[in-house]
């Protein structure tokens, strides 16, 4: 790692080699976008199970989605600090193993008190995940074609729920909704595995080693330039308040915040209740429960694919008046917001790198 510290231009180029790297952090963050929608989704298949076994109601069942999400949230939060201060890929390949690991327990749970709190200590490692993974790429991507390389990372998260929904299919009848549980945690392994030898992005090294340099001055008694100053000034901030140094920045914080809230809100209502509803009060069965749900993954496919095209074309910011004017007419496009690449806004500022 001391090799590439001093390098600090591993993506910045257009050569081969340095494709070669940007599409392996992709696929190091698909894979863990995928076992994210996987761990996630296969709550949903699962809770018609759990809820007969621990004999809950439906509002009690919502609640251990509901733990899992403020776990996310916070994991969010708490991971993507920490990964400003220890690296990118180090905390990505730990939030994906403590996923993995609180997932796999579930299928020992036996209360739906120790069921909550492994979905909690489970949505941890997936709400740090999830924010990670996209940065990496953000980060590694030129910026004419980042909103199609994160609108590529979001379709891991569908690849997630299709597995979830076809594992479903085959575990739950022969081993119930505990044997789900411990085989979905299996291929978060396989995400870890694949961040082997991924290299922290150029930004990120970049900025440690000013930062390196700075204290090294500083240490020594000597003058720092103006340039130096400022850098110290930013980087001695705490990460969250860069999104809240000027009206601009707070006004597009707060607004993407409340735009991301109300598409979350649906996503998960929808995604979270609709198997348990379909196989429950229009007795489908798990199989053609597992059809529906891969036929919406695809409608959620292409929207994706066709809002990361056109936020690279035409902007992010006309993208995204453009998806929120068609959402109305189709719930395929509807879901596919969620993982709206447009929503990848980055700010111009010494610790954030370019202005996109």
């Amino acid at each position: 790692m001391a090799d590439l510290e001093k390098k600090q231009d591993l993506f910045s180029g257009d050569d081969e080699a340095t494709w070669k790297r940007r599409w392996k952090m992709m696929y190091a963050a698909i894979a863990g976008y995928a076992m994210d929608g996987l761990d996630m989704l296969v709550l949903s298949f699962a809770m018609t199970a759990i809820l007969k076994e621990f004999g809950l109601s439906f509002a009690e069942g919502g609640l251990i989605a509901t733990y899992t999400l403020i776990g996310a949230v916070l994991g969010g939060y708490v991971f993507g600090i920490m990964a400003d201060y220890v690296g990118r890929v180090k905390v990505f390949a730990f939030t994906i193993i403590l996923f993995s690991i609180f997932t796999g327990l579930c299928a020992l749970a036996g209360s739906v008190q120790e069921l909550n709190i492994y979905r909690f200590l489970a949505g941890l490692g997936l709400g740090g995940e999830f924010g990670i993974g996209m940065t990496l790429v953000a980060e590694t991507w030129p910026a004419d074609k980042r909103a199609r390389a994160t609108a590529g990372v979001a379709m891991g998260w569908q690849l997630g729920v299709v597995l979830a929904a076809v594992i479903a299919a085959l575990v739950i009848p022969m081993y119930g909704w505990r044997g789900l549980f411990l085989v979905g945690a299996l291929p978060a392994l396989f995400a870890a595995w694949s961040r082997y030898g991924l290299p922290e992005p150029d930004i990120w090294l970049s900025r440690k080693q000013q930062k390196k340099n700075i204290s090294e001055k500083l240490a020594a008694g000597i003058q720092l330039s103006e340039d130096e100053k400022i850098v110290l000034k930013e980087t001695s901030k705490f990460p969250l308040a860069h999104l809240f140094t000027d009206t601009r920045k707070t006004t597009t914080t707060i607004a993407l915040t409340i735009m991301t809230s109300v598409q979350n809100f649906g996503y998960y209502g929808i995604m979270i209740w609709l198997p348990t509803i379909l196989m429950q009060k229009h007795n489908l069965t798990l199989n053609k429960t597992t059809t529906w749900m891969v036929v919406t993954v695809i409608g959620m496919i292409i929207g994706i694919y066709i809002f990361g095209y056109f936020a690279d074309r035409v902007g992010r910011r006309t993208d995204r008046t453009g998806f929120y004017l068609l959402r109305p007419s189709g719930r395929c496009f509807s879901c596919s917001g969620r993982n709206l690449p447009g929503t990848q806004f980055k700010f111009s500022s010494p610790g954030n790198g370019d202005n996109t």
